[in-house]
């Protein structure tokens, strides 16, 4: 397989690294890095949590930041995955949850909407988690969390469901990859 620099990738299309785990290239964003989503599930039939729809606390974050992401910065080089931020306000604009750093997490709803024409041909046949909230405790919501259908809708899930996750990194743009 050819090597490519990652920022020479069109947008939409995807790419793997040395781990094997073909990932889609979201976007080239202005500070010569490049939003990318795994084309696949990193982890199936996952539960979000076992009593929170927060994702700050959440099972799920444990396990991409712990099991995940030492294998990611050995693969590409821990310089080379960048900390970015997850808004995790809630559907109903709530921002109880605040805003959490990371360097592998969810797609937000909101970059679900923005990046959904680019996901859908690589569609999955489950249901996978998104980073947000429906609500939360203040309203009555402490279960349900965002997600994403096989055929591409939104929907809402309780926590304690079993999903897929896809997960969203930042790397670097002049990477090496394959195409």
């Amino acid at each position: 397989m050819e090597k490519k620099k990652l920022c020479e990738i069109a947008i939409g299309k995807t790419f793997k690294g040395s781990d094997g785990v073909e990932r889609i290239l979201l976007d080239l964003l202005p500070n010569g890095t490049a939003l990318t989503l795994t084309r696949d599930f990193v982890y199936k039939d996952t539960q979000f949590d076992g009593n929170s729809n927060n994702y700050a606390e959440s099972s799920i974050r444990r396990k991409l930041e712990t099991e995940k992401l030492p294998v990611l910065e050995k693969t590409f080089g821990a310089d080379n995955v960048i900390e970015f931020e997850i808004d995790l306000t809630s559907d109903d604009g709530l921002d109880t949850y605040g805003k959490i750093k990371t360097k592998y997490g969810l797609l937000t709803d909101m970059q679900y909407r923005k990046y959904s024409r680019l996901i859908y041909p690589y569609k999955v046949n489950d249901w996978w988690w998104l980073a947000n909230a429906t609500s939360t405790p203040e309203r009555g919501y402490q279960y349900l969390v965002r997600c994403v259908a096989g055929g591409g809708n939104l929907y809402c899930s309780n926590c304690v469901s079993f999903n897929g996750v896809r997960a969203v990194c930042i790397f670097k743009s002049n990477i090496f990859v394959s195409e």
